[in-house]
């Protein structure tokens, strides 16, 4: 951890001239819950907060303690409210920059609350904090800020555009991992004039590497973190072998693309981590990789492993001849999975095929989402596919996959998407992923009942 911290400091403090290191950070975090192994060895995920490091958050603007909030509605406001009290915040972090849009969502319906609090120094009571939690942050918030409490009420007061930076006018970046496209969003509403990049590339098994170049704008390369982890490398050609070759890190070369293998020293040896990057250069003899997908999320019907790289700019393109709408989630499936989920569906009138899943933006009777013609849709995004993948190419010359099927789902289907998860797996909710496929019939039966 301080490695991670020491290093990331540098790194803000090359590139951003006006970076105050001294300047508290907003973090927006929900903690998961901790549990233990018989044997008594900590389990929790990689963001989780302990009670054995609170002493290491005195840089945040939020209290330790509010780090141990597990309810997200209850830590939205917590670390809302005490980041509200301080005029000089020097960098939001959070670890998608999902939960930063549904952060100031949360604000957008709460601040008068907040005002009130800032202006008293009280905690809202509606909010379910443990006994001993709500008396830390109580005494934390003070005697009040009446003065502070008018400015912050001002500002929202003016609606959420710019909003971040006319509430912490030294606010220099955004670190967050960008993980449904949020990043342009995010820059041209609550955060204009604030860089939003990804200054990480971690997971709960390790910390892999580090941005060493934050402002090139649009793309990130992460050199590796070879301190704390061992790394090998599997070639791209080669991840669904048991027992293929890997390559160690004298031995990449760059423009290959590899899944990385991990050992480090929690436990982990010679782990296959399910990530694919390609080598895009070397920072002193170390290698610096590019993030392109999971293994997981490999549509696959005969061996054609289409990856997401493929299918995100195939959906792009095909929606870019769709004037006035706008993609807010999507989510895929080979039709096997469609079929297993519902018995009676149409997809069995054709043969295997991928399943596209799309929620727009918008109100579900917004009359450009209802005129959208999905069989053409479907059609645009199957000629993507084809056009870009050899192998996809070659089993729909054969008519072994069929064309795709495209369905609209309702609003907040992913909404709904994303609380069954959260009530069906240990994944907590800062470290929530919208599933780019659909891996369980639980799952697509959710989204195939909630069609538009």
């Amino acid at each position: 951890m301080y490695n991670a911290h020491a290093t990331t400091l540098r790194i803000q403090s090359e590139f951003f001239s006006n970076f105050q290191p001294l300047n508290k950070e907003f973090r927006i975090h929900c903690n998961s819950k901790i549990r233990e192994s018989e044997a008594g060895i900590t389990i929790a995920a990689g963001a989780a907060v302990d009670r054995r490091i609170k002493s290491l958050l005195i840089a945040y603007s939020t209290p330790p303690d509010g780090f141990l909030i597990e309810n997200i509605q209850d830590a939205f406001y917590v670390h809302f409210l005490f980041a509200l009290r301080e005029r000089e915040l020097g960098s939001t972090f959070a670890i998608f920059t999902s939960i930063i849009v549904d952060g100031f969502k949360y604000l957008e319906q709460h601040w008068p609350e907040m005002v009130e609090d800032i202006a008293n120094g009280t905690i809202n009571a509606t909010l379910t904090l443990p006994a001993s939690i709500r008396e830390k942050l109580t005494k934390a918030m003070g005697e009040g800020d009446a003065e502070r409490a008018a400015e912050v009420r001002r500002e929202c007061e003016r609606g959420q555009d710019g909003i971040m930076r006319r509430l912490w006018p030294t606010m220099q970046s955004i670190t967050a991992i960008d993980n449904i496209g949020l990043r342009e969003t995010l820059m041209q509403t609550v955060a204009k004039g604030i860089r939003v990049y990804s200054m990480l590339y971690g997971s709960s098994e390790a910390l892999i590497g580090f941005n060493l170049n934050p402002i090139k704008e649009g793309y990130e390369e992460f050199v590796l973190n070879i301190r704390d982890v061992i790394f090998e490398f599997i070639n791209e050609g080669d991840v669904y072998e048991d027992n293929p070759k890997t390559f160690l890190i004298d031995e990449v070369e760059i423009g290959k693309k590899y899944e990385l293998v991990i050992s480090q020293l929690w436990g982990l040896y010679r782990y296959r981590f399910g990530d694919v990057i390609q080598v895009t250069g070397f920072y002193q003899n170390c290698p610096k990789v590019k993030f392109l997908y999971r293994t997981a999320t490999l549509l696959n019907l005969f061996g054609e492993k289409v990856d997401q790289v493929v299918i995100t700019g195939s959906l792009t393109a095909a929606l870019g001849n769709w004037q006035g709408v706008t993609l807010k989630h999507y989510s895929v499936t080979e039709s096997t999975m469609v079929s297993a989920a519902r018995a009676n569906t149409d997809d069995k009138s054709k043969g295997a095929h991928y399943v596209f899943f799309l929620e727009m933006e918008g109100n579900d009777e917004d009359t450009s989402v209802r005129n959208i013609d999905t069989d053409k849709l479907s059609e645009q995004i199957d000629e993507n596919i084809y056009n870009r993948h050899e192998f996809f190419r070659t089993f729909r010359d054969t008519n072994q996959i069929s064309s795709c099927k495209v369905y609209l789902v309702k609003s907040n289907t992913f909404g709904k998407l994303k609380s069954f998860v959260l009530a069906n797996t240990t994944a907590s909710e800062v470290q929530f992923k919208m599933p780019k496929k659909l891996r369980t019939k639980e799952m697509t039966v959710l989204m195939l009942d909630n069609l538009l």
